[in-house]
């Protein structure tokens, strides 16, 4: 008797736990399966623009290399224009700390226009004002290096069209694609990416060649933001703005009703 009832005990038990470890891999395989579903979902370009997967793509490798840009050359002058100004051009503490402020001054007052100017001015054409402001301010601190006047004036310029160049890029984005969490986190990657890799290279020439590199650096990014815009619009162009797309279908849509009510 007791033995009957020690092999049902262990059947019992060995049923049981087979069922649970059998319900636990059912859940567990449906559990993956819906967060590899969720993953792919967040993956698709196809979200962004709809039947366009290949033009999404393009458009966020674009925008990475676009913050990549603004925020490195936002870390060149953050950190290397009161050394610049100290080291080379041999000012006071005090004067280069002021022309640092002037940068600061510049940049703040930059993204504040940057909300102003985006109500009135297309984004297509903001950009490249931006882009293009940069170059020119980029190569006057190039070629009146020593001048005290002018890296005064213009490290608040410069400052002034490096300060929006970060929300535009967002706006610009917006009117083009559908902006999901990921378009968002390759913005957020790639300023981050450029605050690293910005300063340690800046830094290692600082180190290796004196402040001079710092032009070199300020010239180039500029002149690749100026490259980037135009690689931008020529690609946005293809499809043109999404709220354009939409007022016109609208209108197709109201059209086809009324033909139809007739």
């Amino acid at each position: 008797m007791a033995i009957n009832l020690v092999v049902g005990m262990v059947f019992v038990i060995y049923f049981w736990i087979g069922k649970s470890s059998s319900r636990y891999a059912e859940r567990s395989t449906e559990e993956e399966d819906k967060a590899s579903q969720k993953l792919k979902e967040i993956l698709n370009c196809n979200s962004c623009s709809p039947g366009h997967p290949w033009y999404a793509g393009i458009i966020f490798c674009l925008l990475f290399v676009w913050f990549y840009i603004a925020v490195g050359g936002q870390m060149v002058f953050a950190n290397y224009l009161y050394s610049y100004a100290r080291d080379l051009m041999c000012l006071t503490k005090d004067v280069a700390a002021d022309i640092q402020s002037m940068f600061w001054v510049g940049f703040t007052a930059g993204r504040f226009a940057g909300f102003i100017f985006a109500v009135c001015i297309p984004m297509k054409i903001l950009i490249f004002i931006e882009a293009g402001g940069n170059l020119i301010s980029s190569l006057v601190l190039y070629f009146n290096s020593t001048n005290t006047n002018v890296v005064w004036a213009f490290a608040c310029i410069s400052g002034f069209f490096i300060g929006p160049l970060y929300p535009t890029g967002i706006s610009w984005a917006n009117r083009y694609i559908t902006l999901t969490g990921v378009a968002y986190t390759i913005t957020l990657v790639g300023g981050g990416m450029a605050g690293v890799s910005f300063t340690v290279a800046i830094g290692w020439f600082f180190q290796h060649n004196g402040p001079k590199p710092m032009l070199y650096f300020v010239i180039g990014y500029s002149a690749l933001a100026c490259a980037l815009a135009i690689s931008m619009h020529l690609v946005a162009r293809t499809r043109g703005d999404k709220f354009e797309r939409e007022d016109h279908t609208s209108e197709m849509n109201k059209a086809v009703g009324k033909e139809s009510e007739l």
